[in-house]
């Protein structure tokens, strides 16, 4: 599990791309999370 304050840092740090729908609501893809766990366990080796 993540908190919601973890992702909220990773989106405005540019390390978790977002999708910005209406005024208020952030989507997170599935493939921006396939790459933000890619490039950790490539970091993690």
């Amino acid at each position: 599990q993540v908190s919601r304050w973890t992702l909220y840092q990773l989106m405005n740090s540019g390390e978790l791309d977002s999708i910005v729908v209406g005024v208020r609501c952030r989507r997170i893809p599935e493939s921006a999370l396939d790459d933000y766990l890619a490039r950790l366990c490539e970091e993690a080796a």
